[in-house]
């Protein structure tokens, strides 16, 4: 299993988004950014959005994930497998405003 920081390098060399890369989830978390990326493990493009990030401009039917999604997905020792994350995305697909929380709240 990658870690956050694993997957945000390996994202930010691709993209050629450096000053994300040096980013903790909660710094791009109020960065206002947006990343597309094409997900192997989801076989599509989906979105990376700072919570304050304005995502008008991003066609309608992009699975956007959160920066405070990415850090239930990526929380240290609780990390999800390939087939929940499929699932999840899924999910998220059908239910276009369905926002993964943590299971505290």
């Amino acid at each position: 299993m990658l870690t956050l920081t694993e997957i945000a390098q390996a994202i930010c060399e691709r993209q050629k988004t450096a000053p994300i890369a040096g980013m903790t989830i909660r710094e791009f978390a109020g960065s206002g950014r947006t990343l597309r990326i094409r997900s192997s493990i989801l076989d599509e493009v989906v979105a990376f959005a700072a919570d304050n990030a304005d995502i008008s401009g991003l066609l309608p039917d992009t699975v956007v994930y959160s920066a405070s999604e990415l850090f239930e997905l990526c929380r240290p020792g609780d990390a999800v497998d390939s087939e929940l994350l499929r699932l999840i995305h899924s999910t998220k697909k059908v239910f276009i405003d369905a926002r993964i929380i943590s299971d505290n709240s």
